[in-house]
């Protein structure tokens, strides 16, 4: 908790360390703003189930954690590599999309006044599954919902979420040349242009590469196939490195629903 009125008005922390929950869970986790435009529901995934839960944050406490079972159990596929794989809502807020190393990919609604998940849709997916490094890591939307973007560690696709079966519009927008990389994590920005990491295939690792030390850019994420314009290794880290992750940055600027 900060208070924002102590140091000279710069803030400082008043209480630190408080447990909301105390569980056994996935990396996945996004949020996304409450109807009224001024909560926010912060959801997370069970591990080893098909649990969502969520919490609420209002300006006076964090409430919940709420569970719901609903949609596919994502579980562990490979050891020391349990229940990886993003998470992400779309901008709005009404759809969610959860990938998996086991090689789901399923979205759902969502309301954003009750917090409820509802009409869990695979996506099938046919791989060319040879080894861990085709497992499924990151997703994205792009900024109007229309196009599902999905990443194994070596590969990126799109999918039309407009069709009534996205599986047949998938298109293979790139391969990753080097087994010594890996895809990693997507964020959509407010530019409207989608991120997605780089990392090494061996983690931890220190070593720097024109791979790691720029993020990948989906450039026009509304356009189909290759006119989205996906353009690999081009922004520049400034020297610093991405290992897989990229920061959770929300649609803060979601209003009333």
């Amino acid at each position: 908790m900060i208070d924002i009125n102590l140091n000279n008005n710069l803030g400082a922390c008043i209480s630190k360390g408080n447990f909301v929950i105390t569980d056994t869970l996935s990396e996945k986790m996004d949020a996304v703003k409450h109807a009224n435009g001024r909560d926010w529901w912060i959801v997370v995934h069970d591990r080893d189930n098909d649990k969502f839960v969520k919490f609420l944050a209002t300006p006076d406490s964090i409430q919940g954690p709420f569970y719901q079972s609903i949609g596919s159990d994502y579980s562990i596929l490979f050891i020391g590599a349990q229940n990886i794989g993003q998470m992400r809502f779309s901008r709005d807020g009404s759809k969610l999309a959860v990938v998996g190393l086991n090689n789901l990919i399923e979205t759902f609604d969502f309301d954003r006044c009750s917090g409820d998940l509802s009409s869990p849709k695979i996506i099938s997916y046919q791989s060319l599954f040879v080894t861990s490094k085709d497992a499924l890591y990151g997703c994205s939307f792009s900024p109007s919902g229309r196009f599902l973007y999905v990443s194994s560690f070596r590969q990126l696709f799109q999918f039309d979420l407009l069709d009534d079966d996205p599986s047949i519009t998938v298109d293979t927008l790139f391969i990753m040349p080097s087994d010594s990389f890996l895809i990693g994590g997507h964020q959509l920005f407010l530019d409207d242009k989608i991120y997605i990491a780089n990392g090494t295939s061996i983690l931890p690792s220190d070593g720097r590469d024109t791979i790691n030390m720029n993020l990948n850019v989906i450039t026009q994420p509304e356009y189909e196939g290759a006119t989205c314009q996906f353009k690999p290794y081009s922004f520049y880290l400034g020297g610093h490195r991405s290992v897989l992750g990229l920061p959770n940055l929300p649609n803060y600027g979601l209003g009333v629903l």
